[in-house]
C-alpha cells in the first residue's frame, strides 16, 4: 500500500466577512484518493470540496479525510460587527432602572 503523505496547504486562517471564501488544497494525496471534507461547526463555516465559506463569527476546525488520514485546518471567522458570546459580554436584559426622574 502507498504511504499517505497528504497534507493541507493551509492549517490556520481567518475570514473577515460573512460569505467570504477560501480554498484549502490537499497536497501530495495518493493517486485516486477520496477526500471527505467536514466542518466541526457549520454555524461558523461550511466546506465543500475544500472551499470554506464563512457563516458567522467563531472558530471551527475543517477536516479533510484523505483515504482515512485526517488533516485539520483551523478556520477563524472574525466577522466585523459580531461578537462571539461569552460570560464576560453576555447580554443582560431588563436589568436597568432609572435612578432619578426629572
Amino acid at each position: 500500500s502507498q504511504v499517505n503523505h497528504a497534507s493541507l496547504d493551509l492549517t490556520d486562517f481567518t475570514l473577515f466577512s460573512t460569505g467570504e471564501q477560501a480554498t484549502i488544497h490537499v497536497v501530495d494525496a495518493p493517486e485516486g484518493a477520496v477526500v471527505a471534507w467536514t466542518s466541526s461547526n457549520t454555524n461558523v463555516c461550511t466546506v465543500s470540496n475544500g472551499t470554506v465559506t464563512a457563516v458567522k463569527a467563531g472558530t471551527a476546525t475543517v477536516t479533510a479525510d484523505v483515504n482515512g488520514k485526517k488533516l485539520e485546518c483551523i478556520v477563524r471567522c472574525n466577522i466585523e460587527g459580531s461578537v462571539v458570546a461569552n460570560d464576560e459580554n453576555a447580554e443582560v436584559i431588563g436589568g436597568y432602572e432609572l435612578d432619578h426622574k426629572d
